[in-house]
């Protein structure tokens, strides 16, 4: 069966990996009101949680707020699922949008530490972990988290895997070959 929700839901989780954020918060948007007509649950993490993710990062910390809140609830209902991810994303991003540094990496950590046997997740936080670990001043962290990612980079089929992998390494290690690597491999 073909689900429009969940549709949308995927397209706004590819558009925003691709940084089309105007067409990711359409999709999401539209996501989360198709899911309240049909009466469906699949994808509203998803979708609240990249619309979220973009809120906060445009500083609409309100309504970044309240989508949370749609995902969190949903999380409580039924527990981690897809688009979980986004709302560990959306949770740090909103927290930096309030200055609160601490609380941005205090989710992250937990984020990356509840999801230590899912290593695509995590890979894919280790980039905004390493840069919140270094900006509070905790290298050792921003270094651990650097090397367990790249311990996973080799498995990985992915390119953004790797690009994730490169570019927490890069930030660590302060090397602009690196991060241009990492660049390419995301190109």
């Amino acid at each position: 069966v073909w689900d429009l929700p969940l549709y949308q839901a995927g397209l706004a989780e590819l558009h925003c990996q691709m940084g089309r954020w105007d067409e990711a918060l359409v999709e999401a948007e539209t996501g989360l009101e198709i899911a309240g007509e049909v009466g469906t649950r699949l994808a509203i993490v998803v979708c609240a949680g990249v619309a979220a993710w973009i809120r906060a990062h445009r500083d609409d910390l309100a309504e970044a707020e309240g989508l949370l809140a749609i995902a969190q609830s949903e999380i409580d209902r039924a527990g981690t699922q897809w688009g979980s991810y986004w709302v560990i994303l959306a949770t740090a991003q909103l927290a930096d949008g309030r200055g609160d540094q601490p609380r941005a990496l205090e989710a992250l950590r937990d984020g990356w530490t509840e999801n230590e046997h899912t290593l695509g997740l995590r890979t894919y936080l280790a980039p905004e972990l390493v840069r919140a670990a270094m900006s509070a001043g905790n290298t050792e962290l921003a270094r651990s988290v650097a090397d367990t990612v790249a311990s996973y980079a080799p498995g990985a089929n992915a390119s953004n895997a790797r690009g994730n992998a490169l570019l927490a390494r890069g930030m660590v290690d302060h090397d602009p070959l690196l991060l241009a690597e990492a660049a390419a491999v995301f190109r």
